[in-house]
């Protein structure tokens, strides 16, 4: 069998503190599975072996992570190359910093061909490319970026318009949206708009990503404070590099008797419908200030709609609008995957997880869209995530819940499309720092229209089209 490789390109501060906490999170994995000598097993698919003399600093590891990342803030690629001294995990040529002044969508978009790298100026697809060469059968790319900054909503974008860049396979993305507290004023809505109107136009659909997981930083921090913790932007950052370890966990060990356990197109299949690609996850640990949970509890956690990475509650809508109408929180593709010990002998999540997701379904407390119930599926992996040395996450077994829900589009609709309805009227001085772009404006908009509307339809017959009057510009 051939050994696939996974790309992970971060942009933007967001994408490679992520960035960051994922290849912390496979490092930590690695250590928790040592080989018969001893030594850490550090994956081919997400890990580069270099030849003796080829890693500088450190040459105890002889290792390199599949990532790259750019940003126009110097301080987190000095920050990750400082510490590249001491790990040595990161390729020195993939970390660069843009030379652009100021992080709106359209400077990101702009500016893929002006990174610094010493005195001599480096493109994205140079980069790019190195990273791609000792990649012998590329099973796909993982992008990390947020929406509301500049770099991450334009630069990503940008990216993904290049012909062939990622040899045409499957991309995912994970996306931080703007949040209630979390987001920095008219701007970060406005390059929201613009991403994601790039992402959802039929038009893009062959370049932009085939699977989003979506997350907003307040909702993890919320879910972490409830179970105890007082929540810093790493737990944030380390739960997310969870969720990515749960995705990618199965074709990188093979382990669990996973069905099609073949890469990216694999989990595709499960939580993706047609158009409705952008999926939102849930994720509880086994056991929360010590006190272990249940795995009826966990599937019950992951089911609330309010332990989901996204908030469906909409702080500045209207008074009665601020939360999702009770049938628009309808699944049409759901995934559960636990991970467990086996080696555990009170393991029971492999016996269980299937009757309890099925009762879930039964029930109600997993609310699938009419004829959908079949659609919710599950998986054990007998794998247990390693923790990140000094988190206070704990360890032991956990439980991720990916979902399509139509509730999606009360965030779109409420959170980013309904603010910045103003902005429709050409108002200075946005229009005219994005005079470029500012045509595509209308177009965007109505291309999120569309995406909410379509995958509501798909919950719910019944839908009827989303309310667009005050799109007129007047």
């Amino acid at each position: 069998m051939k050994k696939k490789e996974i790309l992970t390109i971060c942009f933007g501060q967001a994408g490679l503190n992520i960035g960051e906490a994922v290849v912390k999170q496979y490092d930590a994995e690695a250590k928790g599975a040592l080989s018969k000598n001893g030594e850490p097993v550090y994956g081919h698919c997400f890990f580069e072996e270099c030849a003796e003399g080829q890693t500088k600093g450190v040459q105890k590891k002889q290792y390199k992570a599949r990532i790259g990342g750019f940003d126009s803030d110097s301080s987190v690629v000095d920050r990750l190359l400082a510490t590249n001294v001491e790990d040595g995990f990161f390729h020195e040529h993939a970390l660069h910093k843009l030379q652009v002044s100021k992080a709106t969508y359209v400077d990101g978009f702009a500016c893929i061909d002006h990174f610094s790298d010493g005195e001599e100026g480096v493109s994205v697809n140079n980069t790019i490319n190195r990273l791609l060469e000792p990649c012998n059968d590329l099973d796909g790319v993982i992008l990390n970026y947020a929406l509301s900054g500049g770099t991450g909503s334009g630069l990503a974008s940008a990216v993904m318009e290049l012909e062939g860049i990622f040899r045409k396979k499957l991309k995912l993305s994970f996306q931080i949206w703007p949040s209630n507290s979390f987001s920095a004023g008219p701007v970060s809505k406005i390059n929201s708009v613009f991403s994601l109107g790039w992402h959802m136009s039929k038009s893009q659909e062959s370049k932009a990503p085939d699977t989003n997981i979506v997350v907003d930083n307040e909702a993890i921090y919320w879910q972490l404070k409830r179970a105890g913790l007082s929540p810093t932007l790493g737990n944030i950052n380390e739960t997310i590099a969870m969720v990515h370890s749960s995705i990618t966990l199965p074709f990188r060990k093979m382990s669990g008797g996973i069905d099609k356990a073949s890469g990216l197109q694999s989990f595709r299949t499960y939580v993706v419908e047609g158009r409705a690609n952008f999926v939102t996850a849930a994720h509880t640990r086994g056991s929360v200030e010590g006190k272990p949970l249940s795995l009826n509890e966990m599937v019950a956690k992951c089911c609330d709609p309010k332990n989901c990475f996204i908030n469906y509650t909409v702080d500045e809508a209207p008074e009665g609008q601020r939360e999702p109408p009770a049938d628009m929180h309808r699944y049409l593709n759901v995934l559960f995957r636990g991970r467990e010990n086996p080696r555990d002998k009170e393991s029971k999540m492999k016996r269980k997880l299937n009757g309890i997701r099925m009762e879930a379904v039964k029930s109600g407390a997993c609310r699938m869209a009419p004829k959908r119930s079949t659609c919710c599926k599950a998986e054990v992996l007998s794998s247990v995530a390693s923790v990140v040395p000094g988190s206070n996450l704990s360890e032991g077994r956990d439980l991720t819940m990916f979902a399509n829900n139509a509730a999606l589009g009360h965030v779109l609709e409420k959170r980013i499309l309904r603010p910045t309805r103003i902005f429709n009227r050409n108002l200075p001085p946005y229009n005219e720092h994005y005079s470029v772009m500012w045509g595509e404006w209308s177009e965007r908009r109505m291309a999120i229209y569309d995406y909410i509307d379509a995958t509501s339809e798909l919950a719910n017959p019944n839908h009827q089209p989303t309310d667009r009057s005050g799109e007129s510009g007047s």
